[in-house]
């Protein structure tokens, strides 16, 4: 798989500039009113001076956008890990334990959202299709799995228990309903415990031997059961962090 380039999305950029200069221009245009238009014994309302603020305001936070989005570092995807242009900092794709997708605004069900954290005793570290293009999300993606499965298979192997973490369903609906990123970050999870013998979901243990390969159900979703035909659990790529991995490695044990 070749190097691929994360770059900031500009057209976002511009959507804020444009914000940015327009409210400034009727910022200008009503304080010129205000100021030279009209007698000085009018009795204006209070909602006036409010209504400038206001416009202040979101000039003030549209410029602020533009900044933001233009200290944006480029993000190098490497066969190894992703690296920051700006800092250099640089992630190993083995050391992520969590991969989190998400969605936010009004496209429910598409992925325009990334997390990552290597422990999770460490703060999430966000990627947004508002400030790279979703393409870019799909790749990191790509990059990701095979790296990953290949440690966690290398840590099972050596008797070490992974954890993976899932969002419970009752989580996910209320989840659905967010629409603040901090809000999706401090979503609270339930653990899943995998060693080379046995796995444990929602304090239940089950023996590798007593596992199917994990397939899809009738609404799409991936479907972890026994081979009894037992269901332990369901999930997709959005309720269980690093979704593709748990999937992959679940399969290659057990097959």
């Amino acid at each position: 798989m070749s190097n691929y380039t994360l770059k900031p999305y500009q057209s976002t950029n511009y959507v804020w500039l444009f914000f940015g200069i327009f409210f400034l221009v009727v910022t200008i245009g009503t304080v010129y009113v205000l100021a030279v238009l009209v007698p000085e014994d009018a009795n204006l309302p209070k909602s006036t001076y409010a209504i400038v603020l206001l416009f202040l305001a979101i000039t003030g936070y549209s410029f602020f956008k533009v900044k933001q989005q233009n200290g944006l570092s480029k993000i190098n995807l490497t066969t190894e890990g992703l690296t920051y242009n700006d800092t250099n900092k640089s992630v190993l794709w083995k050391n992520i334990s969590d991969l989190y997708l998400f969605s936010t605004g009004k496209v429910l069900g598409l992925a325009n959202n990334l997390a990552y954290r290597t422990s999770e005793n460490e703060p999430f570290t966000h990627i947004s299709a508002m400030q790279y293009d979703i393409d870019g999300l799909e790749k990191i993606q790509e990059f990701y799995i095979n790296p990953r499965v290949t440690e966690v298979l290398g840590m099972l192997n050596n008797g070490k228990t992974v954890t993976f973490h899932y969002i419970p369903l009752s989580n996910s609906l209320k989840q659905s309903f967010n629409i603040s990123e901090s809000q999706f970050l401090n979503i609270k999870t339930e653990s899943i415990l995998l060693n080379n013998k046995e796995i444990t979901v929602t304090n239940k243990t089950y023996a590798l031997t007593e596992l199917s390969v994990i397939g899809l159900n009738n609404s799409g979703d991936y479907q972890l059961k026994t081979q009894a035909g037992e269901v332990i659990l369901e999930f997709n790529r959005m309720n269980l962090m690093s979704a593709e991995v748990f999937r992959n490695v679940i399969n290659q044990l057990v097959k």
